[in-house]
């Protein structure tokens, strides 16, 4: 059963390879420029929209293959937007991660409105040149928070400059909340990839947990090491 589930899983994530509608990656501030669309991150390559975040302003969106969709952006908390030279960066992944949103307040909230409904892999890029500590949330859901301290080790890396979740949105609405305890929060980009129905049931399999979000009920996966039964 367990080979069975990680092949579903695989077949999950290869389907997802193929998206696009609704998909969709963001690169906040463009100080040090905004990254190609062959640039994947951890996500899907296409086009990255390259947003200055102004706070409380809906922001419209393209997808991965640079057409507007319905879906926008608001962001509150963050007050300031600024770049850095990282010695051991360089070229997409520079772009993505040397300029961000910062916030002098707790917690920077990322605001999704218009989004389709369906199960989404969600990827957060919250990096500090020093270790901090790190904490991404879905929904204002406490146990969906994914805590780590935030590094460089060449190359990006789950749980050490990205956080990754799988939230099943049911209303077009998604909240992303970062927090750096004891700090100020910082936020580099976002990445949601919409996986399609036969992926969606397949992911399902894996499991996670369910969040009470009025009279809703969403399911969100917090992951830690994709490509694991219960790290996704």
């Amino acid at each position: 059963m367990r080979h069975a589930r990680s092949i579903a899983l695989a077949a999950a994530l290869s389907v997802a390879g193929s998206v696009t509608a609704q998909s969709t990656n963001i690169d906040f501030n463009n100080q040090r420029g905004v990254p190609t669309a062959g640039y994947a991150a951890a996500g899907l390559p296409g086009v990255w929209n390259a947003l200055l975040g102004p706070e409380g302003v809906a922001e419209s969106l393209v997808g991965l293959d640079g057409l507007s969709i319905t879906a926008t952006i608001t962001q509150t908390g963050a007050a300031a937007i600024d770049g850095f030279d990282h010695p051991m960066m360089d070229g997409e992944v520079a772009a993505l991660l040397e300029d961000r949103l910062l916030s002098f307040f707790p917690t920077i909230n990322l605001d999704f409105e218009g989004l389709d409904n369906g199960l989404y892999q969600v990827f957060t890029y919250a990096f500090s040149r020093s270790p901090r500590d790190a904490r991404v949330t879905i929904n204002d859901d406490p146990a969906t928070a994914f805590d780590y301290i935030t590094g460089w080790t060449g190359a990006l890396e789950l749980g050490v400059n990205y956080a990754m979740h799988i939230a099943d949105v049911v209303d077009g609405s998604l909240r992303i909340s970062i927090d750096f305890p004891g700090d100020d929060p910082v936020v580099q980009g976002v990445q949601l990839v919409l996986v399609p129905g036969p992926g969606a049931a397949a992911l399902l399999l894996v499991g996670g947990y369910f969040s009470a979000v009025g009279k809703r009920r969403r399911r969100i996966t917090t992951c830690r090491a994709p490509g694991t039964l219960s790290g996704c």
